[in-house]
This record gives C-alpha cells, sequence and structure tokens, in this order.
C-alpha cells in the first residue's frame, strides 16, 4: 500500500530493505525523479501523501525531463505491466510524461508559469523545489485525499508568495499548519524555520462550486469598477493622444506611465476584493 520515489539512489535502497523488512515488499519505491510519473505513482492516485521536500534550491527551466530509451525492453515491459494493473489512467499519465521528453521539468506545472501577482504568463521562469513539490503533491492526491507536508516557514508568510498560497486554497481546504521548533533539522544542518501543512484536497463537487463562486466574485467586482476604468481610461487616453498631436514626448510618457499605473492599481484592487468575496461566500 505504500509509494515513494526519491532522486537519491542511496535513500531509495535504504527505503526498499525497510519496507522488505517490515513485511510489506518493495515494489512501489522507486529511485526516481519525485516531480515525474513512473509505475505506480501517477496523478490521482493516491488518499495520503507525507513528504518532506528539499529546501532552498531551484529548479531551472533548464532542468529537462529525462527518461530512459523509450524503445527499451525493460521501459515497454513495465509500461505493459503497469497498464494490466491500472488501465487508461496509468496509460495517460506515463504518455504525458513520454510526451515531455527533453522538455524543461517545471513545464509540466502551473506555477512556474506565474507571476508575482498570480496571473498566468507564458514565460517559463525559475521556482523554488518546494513550491513545485505543493503542486506535485496535489496533482497526485485523488480527490479528498490528504497531504502532510513539510515547508519553510515562508511558504506561508511571505508576501511574495501570496499567489503560491491562493493557488492551494484554490484546489484544498487547509486543515492545520502545526509550526516546528528552530532546531527540529538542526542535526542534518539544517537551520531553517519550518512547519507542516495539513491539506484536504476538494471534492470534484466541491471544486465546481469553488470555481463557480470564484469567477461570480470576480465578475462581480469587476462589474463594479467597470465604470471608474472606462472613465479614467478614456481621461488618460485623452491626454496620450493629445500629447502626440502636439509632439510633447515628455507629456506623452507621462501620460502613459500615468495609465499603466492605473491598470496595475486597478487589477490588484479588483484580485483582492474579488478574494475577499469569494472567501465570505465559499466556506474554507
Amino acid at each position: 500500500c505504500i509509494y515513494g520515489t526519491d532522486a537519491n539512489d542511496r535513500m531509495a535502497r535504504t527505503s526498499k530493505m525497510n519496507m522488505i523488512m517490515h513485511g510489506d515488499g518493495h515494489g512501489g519505491v522507486h529511485h526516481w525523479n519525485g516531480f515525474l510519473n513512473i509505475n505506480g505513482i501517477f496523478d490521482g492516485r493516491f488518499n495520503i501523501i507525507l513528504t518532506n521536500p528539499p529546501f532552498g534550491a531551484h529548479v531551472e527551466p533548464s532542468a529537462l525531463v529525462e527518461l530512459p530509451d523509450l524503445e527499451d525492453r525493460t521501459w515497454q515491459e513495465e509500461k505493459r505491466r503497469y497498464a494490466r494493473e491500472y488501465g487508461n489512467q496509468y496509460r495517460d499519465a506515463v504518455a504525458y510524461v513520454e510526451a515531455a521528453k527533453g522538455k524543461p521539468i517545471a513545464s509540466l506545472f502551473e506555477l512556474p508559469k506565474r507571476a508575482e501577482n498570480g496571473a498566468v504568463t507564458r514565460k517559463l521562469g525559475k521556482i523554488k523545489t518546494e513550491l513545485l513539490f505543493i503542486e506535485r503533491c496535489l496533482n497526485l492526491l485523488a480527490p479528498a485525499g490528504r497531504l502532510g507536508i513539510v515547508l519553510p516557514e515562508g511558504v506561508f508568510n511571505n508576501p511574495s508568495l501570496a499567489s503560491v498560497r491562493e493557488f492551494v486554497e484554490d484546489r484544498a481546504w487547509l486543515r492545520a499548519v502545526i509550526s516546528l521548533p528552530q532546531d527540529t533539522f538542526m542535526s542534518t544542518g539544517a537551520s531553517v524555520k519550518a512547519s507542516i501543512l495539513f491539506l484536504q484536497k476538494f471534492t470534484a463537487r466541491e471544486q465546481a462550486k469553488f470555481d463557480r463562486l470564484k469567477a461570480a466574485a470576480r465578475a462581480e467586482t469587476e462589474a463594479k469598477y467597470q465604470p471608474e476604468i472606462d472613465r479614467e481610461t478614456a481621461r488618460m487616453s485623452a491626454a496620450i493622444n493629445a500629447a502626440k498631436t502636439a509632439a510633447d514626448k515628455e507629456a506623452r510618457k507621462a501620460a502613459e506611465k500615468e495609465l499603466a499605473a492605473f491598470q496595475r492599481a486597478i487589477a490588484e484592487k479588483i484580485a483582492t476584493e474579488s478574494r475577499a468575496l469569494l472567501k465570505q461566500r465559499f466556506d474554507y
């Protein structure tokens, strides 16, 4: 019943031996990149996940999906074996990974494509390893599945990571946060203050309700500010056109800067207020 994966060969071998000694077999433990599906470890599969991901490192856009030769006999035999056991869900999972061979690992996830304000962007940036593991674990969970994950304190209170916290809130119930003492991992040479986050993934019905309320809250907030947006945009656009007509470059640049600042401010205000409205309507 227990599955696990570790990029460190020694840790994977130790875990396998530990499982054998406790009479549970070792077929679910793999020496493998934890971000990639393998055999019985794939999206939507698990009821409970417990993990302590590595802290401090980054997943760069240059980190690529590495797989064995896809025509290798062992790879093909394992695919047939697990396809018989898990069916189409496994086939889809392994096909997704095979199609990504040679592409950036980060391209398999949503968080690296998000700007600091939470907006989705096409640019693929680097991302902290522990943040990517949050998304990975949420993907691995079945609906209503539970997650316990050790994370550095900054994930919970750093203003620049607000979009990560919203990403989690959009997909799961926050069940508990347990703050750990500063010296919890001191014996391993790590002095980072950490906490354990416990989540429970939304069921399909809860996710549908959340998405519906989120869209409604966003639309209502945008409608509230639309008159102000139209009025200010028209005023500043007129100033820009007047400056262009007068060939006044400085005035045009100032007006364009003012318009861009207004657009950023109003977008942030709409995001904040729609989020607050959503929290009122969806019982977290």
